[in-house]
């Protein structure tokens, strides 16, 4: 009797997606890729494994590719020369530090690939329950302190790296369309920054109670 009062109530609610969080820093980003879409039109996008993936959903519905995890940027370099224009590839951080960095950005600088990487700056391993990374703006004792994407990136051979506020849509998509536009030869990765609403307000909910007691 119970399961049919709930079947009740809610069967006459439309079914809702899984999607990003309130607050999260990677919406704005994807929504800067629309507004790129329809500058430049529609390019092709590798996803990665993370929350971004979520894009492949409404109301973004973007996201061509899916391999594996950190492995979006190996399987762009497949199909990047068969576009006449240049491809963009999604990666989170935890992707970047589990094989992006090695399997798809080196062999791509090796490879001297043109595309864009944009590289979602979170902070963490937000998908799997928001675990430390190398770049994670903090850490526990037991972790090495400032382990940097950015120097891994210049340290690997990258020449062209930008880091963007997520939250600030029409100067992301600038950036955006200045990567697929310039005269540059090779990867460009932009670092999309913006902690995870998730684990931010983690940390300031004791805060914010300390303030307010």
């Amino acid at each position: 009797a119970l399961k049919q009062k709930a079947s009740d109530l809610l069967g006459a609610l439309p079914p809702r997606p899984p999607g990003f969080c309130v607050g999260c820093p990677e919406r704005p980003v994807f929504s800067a890729m629309k507004i790129l879409g329809k500058d430049t039109g529609k390019f092709h996008m590798s996803a990665d494994i993370g929350c971004h993936l979520f894009s492949t959903l409404p109301p973004f519905n973007m996201g061509n590719t899916v391999l594996g995890y950190g492995l979006g940027l190996a399987s762009n370099s497949a199909v990047e020369p068969m576009f006449a224009k240049r491809t963009v590839t999604m990666m989170g951080d935890g992707g970047f530090w589990h094989n992006g960095l090695t399997t798809g950005i080196a062999n791509t600088v090796f490879n001297k690939n043109d595309g864009v990487l944009v590289i979602m700056k979170n902070g963490y391993s937000s998908a799997t329950g928001t675990q430390e990374l190398p770049s994670s703006p903090q850490h526990s004792d037991t972790h090495a302190p400032d382990m940097s994407m950015e120097r891994a990136l210049a340290g690997i051979g990258v020449g062209w790296v930008k880091t963007v506020d997520n939250y600030p849509v029409g100067a992301v998509a600038k950036t955006l369309k200045e990567a697929m536009t310039s005269d540059y030869k090779g990867l460009k990765v932009i670092i999309a920054e913006g902690e995870c609403q998730l684990e931010r307000q983690r940390k300031l909910r004791p805060l914010v109670s300390q303030q307010l007691s």
